[in-house]
């Protein structure tokens, strides 16, 4: 397993309905309850609740625990996750 990091950042814009997306790499998949979700006020959610639609490779953070997830200007919201490996590495020999 690996841990996987997702920051957000705004500037001198909000933004309104914030949707996250990440893909994973070829033979990664998520690891159900392992999100943790730091919305910018610092409030953490953490757990089942926490998980994304997944679709495949596609990770997707839309339905904030805390409903629509409005963002002001300058602020940060931080999403961190595990990944796991699915396939097999292929054996090498070496003579």
């Amino acid at each position: 397993t690996s841990t996987f990091t997702l920051v957000t950042k705004t500037e001198a814009v909000g933004l309104q309905d914030v949707s996250i997306l990440d893909t994973l790499p070829p033979g990664w998949g998520y690891v159900a309850g392992s999100s943790i979700i730091t919305l910018p006020n610092g409030t953490t959610i953490s757990g089942a609740t926490a998980d994304p639609g997944v679709a495949g490779q596609n990770l997707t953070w839309s339905n904030f625990p805390v409903g629509p997830l409005d963002m002001n200007a300058n602020e940060t919201l931080t999403i961190t996750f595990q990944g796991i490996t699915t396939s097999i590495p292929a054996t090498k020999v070496f003579v």
